[in-house]
């Protein structure tokens, strides 16, 4: 009978501790978690923050909205649609292969189907080194959508304006609409990689569409090296300060960096690396991000002589403060760039009636537009 009432009494004891053991250990994992990313964020890239502050808070860093100026006038998308142009050309033969400016009066830009070698030989010659590591190549992936979008020409805007690279590669399907045939006149150096949305990676089904472009992505920049961009990512000024490292990243949530920039030289140990790892993928609705932000943060902190880790100054706001970019004025002045989310936002605009629009929105619309984030006065 004493044996059973000490039993109980040391039951009684333990389930008591129980609340206090699951108190510490929730307690330890999140140490864990910011101590793993403090590290990551230390070690790769706080030279790069020396003197500069916090980049990104939970209210940011607000910009005064009622500062008005002269604009240029607003971009007809739909003018002189058969002016005449320059667009990039191919000519491939046997040991050859060229890339030139030819000059033409449609609308349409050069295709060539992915896996062509004479893509790739051509870009050798005619994107030579300029002495960094990283090659000053943009890529984006487009899957599945008809039209583009006044964002995502943006985006692309953006990226023509400020890092002026050698080529912008479109890997997927043919995008359409007026914004790109005005892509088409104006930014002569576009190349459209055709290429469909793979099906299996190491005989595993890729059911997601947004799984499938992760994995073109680290395709693409593994065999070119370049910069890939997502289509809603707007470019502030030029990557060059960051083109010496194997790879660059940027922090989105001190959990996780975020694989919307991606700076990368070919054949990078880092996205190597992050792409064997896929061989252990399978769809997982309850780890939907695991391979595309978890798997390349984990390599960041195991590997962070492969990689240099920005902080937030690709992606501020991040996801969680989006409103911002919406409905709010964020002060982007120490951005490289920013991810509008432009999924979560529902409003359609244009080139004319963001010259008004007084949002971080609108600011970052005339900023590439115009040149200048302040309003319009017309």
């Amino acid at each position: 009978m004493a044996n059973v009432v000490l039993l109980k009494r040391r039951l009684v004891s333990r389930l008591k501790r129980s609340p206090c053991v699951i108190l510490i250990g929730c307690l330890l994992i999140i140490g864990y978690a910011y101590i793993g990313n403090a590290v990551l964020y230390v070690e790769t890239s706080y030279h790069y923050l020396q003197g500069q502050g916090k980049i990104f808070t939970s209210t940011g860093h607000v910009y005064n909205p009622e500062e008005y100026t002269t604009c240029p006038p607003a971009i007809d998308i739909d003018g002189e649609n058969h002016a005449s142009h320059y667009k990039l050309q191919i000519r491939c033969g046997v040991g050859k292969a060229e890339l030139f400016l030819d000059l033409t009066n449609d609308f349409r830009v050069l295709s060539i189907p992915s896996g062509d070698p004479c893509l790739f030989n051509a870009l050798k010659d005619f994107c030579s080194s300029d002495g960094y590591k990283v090659p000053n190549v943009a890529h984006y992936i487009w899957f599945n959508m008809k039209n583009m979008t006044f964002f995502h020409f943006l985006s692309v805007m953006s990226v023509h304006l400020f890092q002026e690279p050698c080529v912008i590669l479109v890997h997927g399907h043919l995008p359409g609409g007026p914004y790109w045939r005005y892509l088409a006149r104006v930014v002569p150096n576009i190349i459209h990689v055709a290429t469909s949305p793979p099906g299996t990676f190491g005989g595993k089904p890729l059911v997601s569409m947004e799984h499938k472009s992760d994995l073109v992505r680290l395709f693409v920049i593994k065999e070119y090296g370049g910069i890939y961009f997502d289509i809603d990512s707007i470019l502030f000024r030029n990557l060059n300060s960051l083109r010496n490292y194997s790879v660059t990243m940027s922090l989105e949530y001190w959990s996780n960096l975020s694989n919307g920039l991606i700076l990368a030289e070919p054949d990078a140990m880092f996205t190597r690396k992050w792409l064997s790892r896929y061989r252990d993928y399978t769809y997982d609705p309850l780890r939907y991000w695991e391979f595309s932000l978890f798997v390349p943060t984990k390599i960041a902190r195991q590997h962070p002589e492969w990689i240099h880790v920005e902080y937030m100054t690709f992606c501020s706001p991040d996801g969680e403060h989006r409103n911002i970019i919406f409905e709010g004025n964020y002060d982007w002045g120490q951005n490289f760039a920013i991810h509008l989310y432009i999924r979560f936002y529902k409003k359609e605009h244009n080139c004319d009636d963001v010259r008004k629009l007084n949002t971080t929105i609108g600011a970052v619309s005339r900023h590439v537009l115009y040149g200048s984030r302040k309003l319009c006065l017309d």
